[in-house]
């Protein structure tokens, strides 16, 4: 499946989510969601971070303190929250930080978020989503942070548990086309076809655009309904909006073989093969769906 997600900033990747790949790109939905307003002193996003000067001093401040004593529960917490404003490259300094705060006796739930937003910016998926869970005990109504728990989850193999997170973010958000495109997904993984289908088309009923990606999916629930004239129809307009999709012009060709139609598929393809010229499946295909006296004719 597609990432929906536009290039970003290195501090929007590390904010929202380490890309989904060729599964859910859950990511956009992370950034199309702004954090409610925070405290001060639980800053999440860049607006809310300090400058490099305050964040110098701020660090030193809390390094002297830590000199004195290396247990200092309130100078590991302010490094941890600090070390996170300073950006991916000091991730493994936040998690180094919150842990030692925790094992300390620290009872600040934000280095659950702190040391699961470092893991994740690691690619450290487990540890990432158990710190999420723990942080959601605290805070079980902050969206951002239940999105990016699905996300990893996903990631995961954990689809029933991702599947439970997507479905409360909307519960709070009915309808959402974001949302609602990543719980499809994971629908159509676990091959809920009709229930996948019920989340998406209400977005389609309110004139709602479905990211990139979209339409392939809702191709691919209405092909598993047996419903192969619609499952056509939405791999098409996928199509249209991503003409160079190998993978969904793969969808078609399938789809119409399936059906029985033949000679459709295969110029469906050819069409494959005119996007992927390496596309040994297609060839592959091409040939077993060319009838038998046209092959001995071009060997003539």
């Amino acid at each position: 499946m597609r990432n929906p997600l536009a290039a970003v900033s290195r501090w929007d990747v590390f904010a929202a989510a380490v890309a989904l790949g060729a599964a859910v790109s859950i990511a956009a939905i992370i950034r199309f969601y702004k954090p409610p307003p925070v405290h001060p002193l639980f800053p999440r996003s860049p607006s809310e971070f300090l400058s490099p000067p305050q964040l110098a001093d701020a660090k030193a401040r809390a390094g002297s303190l830590l000199a004195k004593d290396p247990q200092d529960i309130s100078a590991l917490t302010e490094l941890a929250v600090l070390t996170y404003q300073e950006g991916p490259d000091h991730a493994l300094d936040c998690i180094e930080y919150a842990q030692k705060a925790l094992d300390a006796g620290a009872l600040d739930d934000r280095l659950f978020f702190y040391r699961g937003a470092s893991y994740e910016a690691k690619g450290l998926t487990g540890y990432a989503a158990e710190d999420f869970e723990k942080f959601l005990r605290h805070h079980p109504d902050d969206l951002e942070v239940r999105l990016r728990l699905g996300n990893l989850l996903y990631r995961a193999g954990e689809l029933e548990k991702a599947e439970a997170a997507f479905k409360a973010v909307l519960a709070a958000r009915p309808a959402d086309p974001l949302v609602s495109f990543n719980l499809a997904v994971v629908l159509r993984d676990r091959r809920q076809w009709e229930e996948g289908l019920a989340v998406l088309l209400p977005i389609m009923d309110r004139d709602k655009t479905l990211p990139v990606g979209g339409q392939r999916v809702l191709g691919d629930l209405y092909g598993g309904a047996g419903k192969t004239d619609e499952a056509l129809a939405a791999y098409r307009k996928e199509l249209e909006r991503a003409p160079d999709d190998a993978d969904t012009a793969a969808a078609v060709a399938d789809t119409l073989e399936k059906s029985g139609r033949k000679a459709e598929a295969r110029e469906a393809w050819k069409h494959v093969l005119d996007i992927d010229k390496g596309n040994r499946r297609a060839r592959a295909r091409i040939r077993a769906l060319t009838p038998r006296p046209a092959r001995r004719a071009r060997r003539r």
